[in-house]
C-alpha cells in the first residue's frame, strides 16, 4: 500500500513538473508572477550586496588609496547586481532603479552609470499581452452603440455622467458591455506590433484610427498594477533591514516617494489630466508641444495621444541634420522648467531624453520641444516655492547670508553647504565665488561626482531631512543637467538669467497678491520692472561675443547695480 502511494506521488510530481515546464516553455506561465520568486530574488540580492560591503572593506584602512579603489569595485559589483534584480523583477523595481540612475550628482557614479541603462532597456510586453489589456479596457460596444467611460476633466462635453454611460467607480465599462471578441483592427486601421519604446510601467505603439488620425497608444504592462503594492512593501522591509546593518544610510525617502507617486503614475487618466494642465499653463510658449489626449479611447491602463515625431533632446546628430540650434533648445528648456518650478509650482519630474523630443514644426518650420510622459508631476506648496525662489536668487547673486537662511528654511540645517552643492552640482568654492561667474570645469565636475561617494552617509541623511517636494526636484535638476551636458550648454549664464527672471516675477506676484495698497503694488511693479531691466542688460552684454571688453563691462555692471530683491 505504501509503495503504491509512493508510486502515485512520484507520477503526480512528474506530471506536475512536466506541465509546469510546458507552460513555462510556451510562455503560459511566468515565474516572475510568483511572489515567492520575486521576494526570494530581492532578498538574495540584498543579502549578497550587504555581505560584499561588510566583508570587502573592513580589512583596508579607511580613506586610503587602496580603500577608495576597492570601494569603487564594490560599488560597481553591487550596482550590476541591483540592475539585474530590477530587470528580473521588472515594473516597480525598474521604476525605482531609474530614479536612482537619474541622481547623477547625489549617488556614486558606479551606480548612476550602471542604472542609467534601465531608461532604455526596460522589458517589453508581448503583443498578446498588449491585445489583452486593450481588450479588457476598451472592449466595449463598438462605434454606433458604444457607451463611453471617462474619468478626465469635467469640462469635456459628452463624458460628464459616468453612471449614465454605464461605467463603474473605476471608470471602466461594466462587464456586461465588454466586447470579449474585440480585435485590434476593430479599433485601429493599423497597429504597429513593434513598440516605439518600452518603459518600466508601459510601452507605446504607433497606430492609425479608422478616421485617419495617427496616434500613439500607451499600454500598461498587464501585471505591474497587481504587483506594485507588494513590491513597495518588499522594498520597505529590505530598506529597514539594510538600515540595521548600515545605520548611517537612510533610504526610506526612496520608499516613501514610491508609495506616493506610483499609484498616480499607474493611472493614465491622471497622466492625461496632467498633460492638459501643463499645456494650458505654458500655452504662451509657442515652442512647446504637448500631444493632444484622445479621451474617448483612454482608460486607466490605455492612453491614446496625438502621434508627434522628433529626435531625442540629447541627439546632437539629429539636430545638426535638421539645422536645430542646441543653444536655442537649451534656452527653451530652461525657460520652460523655470516657469514650471518658480512660477507655477507644477513640475514635470521625468525629463530624461526619451521624454523630451525636438523637431521643426512641419507647418511653420519653427523649432519645437515635445514634452512626453506626464505621469510624474510634483506640486509645490506656495511656501516651498517662494523659499526655493529666494534660495536660487541668493545663489545667483552670491548672497551667502541668504543662501544659509533659505537652505535652512528648506530643512538643510547645518548641512546647508552640502545642500547647496547638491542643488547646484557645483563645489562649495564655486558657490562662494558665484555660480554665474565661474564656468564648470571637467575637474570640478569630477570632484563633485567623487564627493557623491565620499559624502554618501551625509547625502542620505540630508535627503531624509528636506521636504518631500525637494526629492523630485533633485532628480529633475540632475536629468536637466545631463541634457545640458550632452548639448554642451551646462551652467551657461543665460540659463541663470532665465531662472532669475522667473524668481523675480514669482516673488513680485506674491507680494502684490498680499497687499491692498495701490501705491505699494505700484512700488512692487516698478521694482520688478527695474530688476528685469537689470537682467536684460546683463543678457545684452553676454551676447556681445568676440569682444574682450564684454567681460569688463559685465564686471562693472555687477559692481554698479545691486542684486535684485
Amino acid at each position: 500500500m505504501a509503495r503504491r502511494a509512493l508510486k502515485l506521488a512520484s507520477w503526480t510530481s512528474m506530471a506536475l513538473a512536466a506541465s509546469g515546464f510546458y507552460l513555462y516553455r510556451n510562455k503560459y506561465l511566468d515565474l516572475n508572477d510568483f511572489g515567492a520568486v520575486r521576494v526570494g530574488r530581492a532578498v538574495a540580492t540584498t543579502a549578497v550586496i550587504s555581505y560584499d560591503y561588510l566583508t570587502s572593506l573592513r580589512s583596508v584602512p579607511y580613506g586610503s588609496e587602496e580603500y577608495l579603489q576597492l570601494r569603487s569595485k564594490v560599488h560597481l559589483r553591487s550596482a550590476r547586481r541591483l540592475c539585474e534584480l530590477c530587470c528580473a523583477n521588472r515594473g516597480t523595481f525598474i521604476k525605482v532603479g531609474q530614479h536612482l540612475g537619474a541622481l547623477d550628482y547625489l549617488l556614486p557614479e558606479e551606480y548612476t552609470s550602471t542604472l542609467k541603462v534601465l531608461h532604455s532597456q526596460a522589458p517589453q510586453s508581448s503583443m498578446q499581452e498588449v491585445r489583452q489589456v486593450i481588450r479588457e479596457d476598451l472592449g466595449k460596444e463598438l462605434p454606433g452603440t458604444r457607451a463611453q467611460c471617462f474619468d478626465g476633466p469635467s469640462d469635456q462635453s459628452g463624458y460628464e455622467n459616468a453612471e449614465e454611460n454605464h461605467c463603474d467607480s473605476d471608470g471602466k465599462m461594466h462587464p456586461s458591455l465588454f466586447h470579449t471578441n474585440l480585435q485590434i483592427h476593430d479599433l485601429f486601421m493599423s497597429f504597429d506590433d513593434a513598440p516605439l519604446g518600452a518603459a518600466s510601467l508601459a510601452q507605446v505603439h504607433k497606430a492609425v484610427l479608422h478616421d485617419g488620425r495617427t496616434v500613439a497608444v500607451k499600454v500598461q504592462h498587464p501585471k505591474v498594477q497587481a504587483q506594485s503594492s507588494k513590491d513597495i512593501l518588499l522594498m520597505e522591509a529590505l530598506v529597514l533591514a539594510v538600515k540595521q546593518l548600515f545605520p548611517e544610510f537612510e533610504f526610506m525617502w526612496l520608499v516613501d516617494e514610491a508609495k506616493k507617486n506610483l499609484p498616480l503614475e499607474l493611472d493614465f487618466l491622471n497622466e492625461g489630466r496632467n498633460a492638459e494642465k501643463v499645456a494650458q499653463m505654458l500655452k504662451h510658449f509657442d515652442f512647446l508641444k504637448v500631444p493632444q489626449i484622445y479621451w474617448e479611447l483612454s482608460t486607466k491602463r490605455v492612453l491614446l495621444m496625438e502621434f508627434v515625431d522628433g529626435g531625442q533632446v540629447n541627439d546632437r546628430d539629429y539636430m545638426e541634420r535638421n539645422k536645430i540650434d542646441v543653444n536655442e533648445i537649451s534656452r527653451h528648456l530652461g525657460k520652460m522648467y523655470s516657469e514650471m518650478i518658480f512660477v507655477n509650482g507644477f513640475v514635470h519630474c521625468d525629463p530624461h531624453p526619451g521624454n523630451v523630443l525636438v523637431r521643426k514644426c512641419p507647418g511653420t518650420g519653427k523649432v519645437e520641444i515635445v514634452l512626453l510622459d506626464h505621469g510624474l508631476y510634483q506640486v509645490l506648496t506656495e511656501e516651498f516655492r517662494l523659499d526655493y525662489c529666494h534660495l536660487w536668487q541668493s545663489l545667483i547673486w552670491t548672497d551667502m547670508k541668504s543662501v544659509k537662511k533659505y537652505s535652512q528654511r528648506l530643512g538643510a540645517g547645518d548641512l546647508y553647504p552640502l545642500f547647496t552643492c547638491m542643488l547646484t552640482a557645483r563645489s562649495w568654492d564655486s558657490v562662494n565665488r558665484g555660480i554665474g561667474q565661474t564656468p564648470v570645469t571637467a575637474t570640478e565636475d569630477s570632484e563633485i561626482r567623487n564627493n557623491a561617494a565620499n559624502y554618501l552617509p551625509q547625502i542620505s541623511r540630508l535627503l531624509s531631512l528636506v521636504p518631500r517636494q525637494m526629492l523630485l526636484i533633485f532628480k529633475t535638476n540632475d536629468l536637466l543637467r545631463g541634457i545640458e551636458a550632452a548639448l554642451g550648454t551646462r551652467a551657461s549664464a543665460t540659463s541663470f538669467l532665465n531662472m532669475s527672471r522667473c524668481c523675480i516675477k514669482a516673488l513680485a506676484a506674491h507680494k502684490k497678491k498680499n497687499t491692498h495698497s495701490f501705491f505699494r503694488r505700484a512700488q512692487i511693479s516698478l521694482s520688478e520692472a527695474f530688476n528685469l531691466w537689470q537682467i536684460n542688460l546683463h543678457e545684452l552684454v553676454l551676447r556681445v561675443k568676440g569682444l574682450r571688453l564684454a567681460s569688463w563691462v559685465l564686471a562693472l555692471l555687477c559692481w554698479l547695480l545691486p542684486a535684485p530683491h
